[in-house]
């Protein structure tokens, strides 16, 4: 996968030789059993690893200085979210820059309506980040404060089934010889596939937004 870029970073997925490497090596033995986990994750689900590995975070001149990534694939609508930085490179806006590029990533990914993160209760660092990117409380983790952020109805634009429509009827119009015919066929087959699809996403919304409600009153 080609790396993604933001303003002045870019994601590179780990290789399981990266993770190998950082699980053996890592002088904090809880990172070191945090890499063995996503490792073997991406080694059960190489079709998902992409949803267990870390992300390295590089600055555009190519060093490296922390990682981001998931904690699964989605369940019920829902990735967790996880990231670091060298100490060197804090409060610099950095974790923030990357955490928002991921998400936006993870955002355009099918049935991802909601990301979440833990942080320890005296991370005002890390929740700093997150408040930034407008996340908002979500009760209690297991590590501490949980937080949420819900997917922009903006993701679920219908302008590209219009524009999917328009260029169908345009297509088929020259093609036939009767743009006047074919031109308000293709954009009325547009904004119906663009309906279709909204009333699809805001069910799919609402249910997983009603499971994860009831998973958090059980937790709690």
């Amino acid at each position: 996968m080609n790396p993604l870029k933001a303003k002045r970073l870019f994601l590179v997925p780990m290789t399981d030789e990266d993770l190998l490497s950082l699980s053996e090596n890592h002088p904090d033995p809880e990172l070191r059993q945090a890499y063995r986990e996503m490792l073997d994750g991406c080694r059960k689900g190489p079709k998902t690893r992409l949803w267990y590995t870390a992300w390295k975070i590089c600055l555009l001149g190519g060093v490296c200085i922390g990682d981001v990534g998931f904690k699964g694939p989605p369940q019920n609508g829902t990735v967790e979210i996880g990231y670091g930085i060298d100490e060197a490179y804090r409060n610099q806006g950095y974790t923030t820059e990357a955490v928002e590029r991921l998400m936006r990533w993870a955002f355009a990914q099918k049935d991802v309506y909601f990301i979440e993160a833990e942080t320890e209760p005296n991370n005002a660092a890390s929740q700093r980040v997150l408040q930034k990117l407008g996340f908002t409380p979500f009760g209690q983790g297991e590590e501490g404060p949980r937080f949420e952020k819900e997917r922009p109805d903006k993701s679920e634009d219908r302008s590209s089934f219009f524009c999917i429509g328009t260029g169908l009827g345009v297509a088929v119009g020259v093609s036939t010889g009767n743009l006047g015919l074919w031109l308000p066929i293709g954009v009325a087959i547009g904004l119906c596939l663009g309906s279709t699809d909204h009333a699809e996403n805001a069910k799919k919304r609402k249910t997983f937004r009603a499971a994860r409600i009831a998973a958090q009153k059980h937790s709690d």
